[in-house]
């Protein structure tokens, strides 16, 4: 018995390690045939179990009916009751990864994906009714590629489930060994232990159809919106009144919907309608419009206007004065108006009520517009035998009006408009003896004006006198300035002369001007400033004009430097508080401004033309005002620049880890403003342009070790007026020395006795970064990036020359990855790699863009095609937008084992070994 417990206890430890090879993910033989393929594969599963909050809305109207007749009110009570109700749900999704391992396409390529649950720990797993199929959309997998189909199956959870896994069925007509061949990899899950809530929350919305001819007033509520999160009744009302409604019957359609928030789809909508029922017509109504009036303070006018197809007679009042209609009722025609004018009410506000029908009533408060006005006034008649009058307009708006003459059949033919400060003259035929008619002008709303006439003949004009305008001078205490202008059409001469100086026949000045011409006339000031200018012409006609006082503003203009080459500036300035329109000419020269300009006080303009630096240097004439001009001479004055100040930098060598294959520089900015670079490595061809370096900031300089002589950077600071230093490299290595003393004054040395100093963490050996060829170099480049170190190691790479740079990723230990990046410009491409734990170190590799062999069936001289880039784990979402459609992401995969190596061997004759050792035991139990 004791024999036999033993032989037990060894296949049951046995059993176990078999036990261990067979629970691996399931893979494919990659026993080669002829004409066939093979498959690895593995399936991801993430699950997500849910509480959704399903909510319905019911609304009831109370009364559904209403009577309303012209001018009657009613009230509808509305009633939204809101419920809701929880489902749970359940999903799971993922990826499944399938790589082509073979040497030819796959044929008939399946994927589906199959969940399964069991109800005890050591019961079987059984296929439920849930089922993602054809997930792979007939695409085919060449040789070597692989591929990640997703899915994402939604179900009820299972109340007698212990646990859930699904199965990838991948199937493929073409394998190596079998042509009935299939795969199926699995992956159990649990669902979470607490649900995810979603739609805790709902927006109700309430919309009403208005209807014309009714007013509906709300009652009980601000608006139809609310926000809910529980279950509960909601009420408002709707007053209604029938303003205009004719008689028939109206639908008043309300609808209430519950949604998600933030404008999310619908859970459900209800709706109740209330009928307005109209007996009796509407009486014709009146309309009434406010006018203006020419004395809003004292007066309000409104035009009342019958629309109607039948008359209507109505009475008015103003409420706030008491004024109505005493004449007695009023009666329109159809289509007919009439103005109604009422004193206006102290305060302003004056109404006019009207009353029609069975006690219908309409109103509208009055306008306080002023009412333009027309002014009609005679004038002399050109001809003989006619009356003139001229009708202006004094106001800010355009006007129509007719004409009529009193007593005769003689009018306008149709409406004349007049623009704002425009005239017309009306003239019609009558007798020196009379009689003389008048003329009314009516325009706007009723407004007319009625203006007499007499018989008066204008008068031949005599010959006009000529222009003399006092204006301003530079010193009026010295001298005085006119303007003498020639009205006729005829050249015209005269003498002037200043009366309280004039003594005899030499004070006497003789000039004659052309048609239209003007001189301006300049004398000395009278002592006592009372300075007249008399003008004698004609037949001992005179004109005088005392003279002004007024100082003639000043331009100020003056040279200033040239900020161009070649070029003389002047500024002209405005030191008055008049703004002075000027122009300008260079003399000697066609040069001048092409119209005037305007400065305002204050202003200036800077004027620039070109010359030469040896000249000669031109003047310049500013004329302004009335015969005004300053001119202003010329030198050469070129602005200065101010000089840049010389920037300084700090070059140190650094040791290097490996100082046969890479030297380091120090480059430090000591200056107190921000400095730009270059830097190279003299003839090797590395560099790295356009550095900015902040006051106080540094870098390190990375290059590779130049073989063929020494290693020596040279930097290139660009800023200001400019710097070049040189500096030879170390070949120092970074082991067997300490590091450099730090430059920030916050970090001081550390000292080695003290205890509570953390120890230094060691720099991690640098990553092996190696060229990978390309399948289209043109394009792209690639590298391998291998992680020596034992344990993870961060890094993230960027590309020289271009603005490319990658996000942070980490590398596991003594791993490897492979980067794909964009080729640059030429031939070489320049990676550079920064690792470390604060990214401080750095490795460059240059990929001259090696083409990778294409021939069918043959493979680039590197492994690396059969790396992928491990996919990044994607954020689960907070909440669904849709409960079939939560977004989960799927997990980071592991590599695949190798089913066509020798464990899988060992795993197969273990199998066969532990069905006979099955068989054992059976048969030693039984015995």
């Amino acid at each position: 018995m004791k024999k036999t417990s033993n032989i037990i206890s060894f296949f049951l430890t046995f059993l176990l390690v078999v036990e261990g090879f067979l629970f691996q993910p399931v893979n494919a033989t990659s026993d080669k045939g002829r004409n066939g393929t093979s498959l690895v594969a593995e399936i991801s599963a993430e699950p997500y179990l849910f509480n959704f909050h399903m909510w319905e809305i019911t609304k009831t109207a109370d009364p559904d009916q209403l009577t309303l007749n012209p001018g009657e009110t009613g009230t509808v009570h509305y009633t939204l009751d809101i419920t809701k109700t929880i489902n749970e749900r359940a999903r799971v999704s993922g990826d499944v990864y399938v790589e082509n391992t073979g040497d030819v396409m796959t044929e008939d390529l399946n994927v589906d994906v199959v969940l399964q649950y069991k109800t005890q720990s050591f019961s079987k797993f059984k296929d439920t009714s849930e089922k993602d199929t054809g997930i792979n959309n007939g695409e085919e997998l060449k040789s070597g590629e692989s591929k990640y189909f997703n899915y994402d199956i939604p179900f009820d959870p299972i109340p007698e489930a212990t646990a859930y896994r699904v199965v990838a069925k991948i199937s493929i007509s073409n394998h190596s060994g079998d042509e009935e061949w299939q795969i199926g990899p699995k992956e159990s899950f649990n669902l979470p232990d607490s649900p995810t809530e979603a739609w805790q929350n709902a927006v109700v919305e309430d919309t009403n159809t208005k209807i014309d001819g009714f007013t509906f007033n709300l009652i009980g509520a601000d608006d139809l919106s609310w926000d809910v999160s529980s279950e509960q009744t909601i009420k408002y009302s709707y007053e209604i009144t029938n303003q205009s409604a004719d008689v028939g019957t109206y639908t008043f359609e309300n609808t209430a919907k519950i949604t998600r928030p933030s404008g999310g789809p619908e859970f459900g909508n209800d709706s109740a309608s209330v009928d307005l029922i109209v007996n009796t017509p509407q009486p014709p109504k009146p309309t009434i419009d406010p006018i203006c009036s020419e004395n809003p303070d004292q007066t309000r006018r409104w035009i009342v206007h019958n629309p109607n197809d039948t008359d209507i007679t109505f009475d008015w009042y103003v409420p706030e004065t008491k004024q109505f209609n005493d004449d007695g009722s009023i009666t329109l025609k159809s289509g007919e108006e009439k103005i109604i004018e009422a004193g206006t009410n102290p305060d302003g506000s004056t109404t006019l009520v009207i009353e029609y029908g069975n006690g219908h009533k309409v109103s509208s408060d009055s306008s306080d517009e002023q009412c333009p006005i027309l002014d009609v006034d005679q004038v002399c008649s050109e001809k003989p035998n006619t009356i003139s009058w001229t009708v202006k307009n004094p106001s800010d708006q355009s006007i129509d009006f007719e004409w009529k003459i009193l007593g005769t059949d003689t009018s306008s033919s149709e409406p004349i408009t007049l623009d704002p400060g425009d005239e017309k003259t009306i003239t019609v035929s009558t007798s020196p003896d009379g009689p003389y008619p008048a003329i009314e002008v009516t325009y706007g709303h009723g407004q007319s004006v009625i203006s007499e006439s007499s018989y008066k003949p204008c008068q031949t004009p005599e010959e006009p006198e000529p222009g003399v305008t006092p204006i301003c001078s530079e010193n009026p205490d010295q001298t005085r300035r006119w303007i003498v202008q020639n009205p006729f059409d005829r050249e015209w001469s005269f003498s002037w002369y200043i009366d309280e100086t004039k003594s005899d026949g030499n004070d006497i000045q003789h000039i004659t001007l052309l048609p239209g011409q003007e001189k301006i006339v300049e004398a000395v000031t009278n002592p006592d400033g009372s300075t007249t200018l008399v003008i004698e012409y004609g037949d001992g006609h005179k004109v005088s004009s005392d003279s002004t006082d007024e100082q003639c503003p000043i331009l100020d203009v003056d040279q200033v430097c040239s900020e161009k080459p070649n070029t003389i500036s002047w500024t002209v300035k405005n030191p008055s508080d008049q703004s002075i329109d000027f122009e300008w000419k260079i003399l000697g020269t066609d040069t001048s401004s092409s119209e005037p300009i305007t400065l305002d006080p204050g202003d200036e303009k800077t004027i620039t033309v070109s010359t030469s630096p040896d000249g000669p240097y031109p003047a310049i004439e500013v004329t302004y005002g009335h015969g005004q001009s300053v001119i202003a001479e010329s030198s050469y004055k070129p602005c200065q620049t101010p000089e840049e100040p010389t920037p300084e930098l700090d070059v140190t060598p650094l040791c290097s880890d490996n100082p046969d294959q890479e030297r380091k520089w120090k480059v430090h900015n000591p200056n107190d403003y921000k400095i730009w670079l270059n830097w190279e490595i003299i003839e090797t061809g590395q560099h790295k342009y356009e550095i900015d370096l902040e006051s106080g900031e540094s870098t390190t300089v990375t290059a590779e070790t130049y073989s063929e002589g020494s290693t020596t950077l040279k930097v290139t600071v660009t800023t200001g007026e400019g710097l070049v230093i040189e500096a030879a490299s170390s070949d120092e290595k970074c082991n067997d020395n300490p590091p450099p003393p730090s430059d920030d004054p916050d970090d001081p040395p550390k000292r080695d006795d003290d205890d509570n100093d953390e120890p230094q963490k060691d720099e991690p050996e640098s990553p092996e970064l190696t060229a990978l060829c390309s399948e289209d170099p043109n394009q792209t480049r690639r590298w391998e990036v291998y992680n020596p170190n034992d344990e993870e190691l961060k890094i993230f790479w960027e590309v020289e020359e271009t603005e490319f740079e990658s996000e942070p990723v980490s590398i596991p230990a003594e791993s490897s990855i492979t980067l794909e990046t964009e080729a640059a410009e030429g031939n070489t491409t320049t990676l550079t790699v920064h690792y470390g734990e604060d990214y401080e170190f750095d490795v460059t590799s240059k990929n001259q863009g090696e083409p990778c062999q294409t021939n069918e069936g043959e493979k680039p001289d590197d492994d690396s095609t059969d790396e992928e880039t491990p996919p990044q784990p994607q954020e689960p979402p907070q909440e669904p937008t849709e409960p079939e459609d939560p977004q989960p992401a799927p997990p980071a995969q592991e590599e695949l084992p190798n089913t066509a190596s020798p464990w899988y061997n060992m795993i197969f004759l273990s199998g066969l070994l532990l069905i006979g050792s099955g068989s054992i035991l059976w048969r030693l139990r039984k015995n």
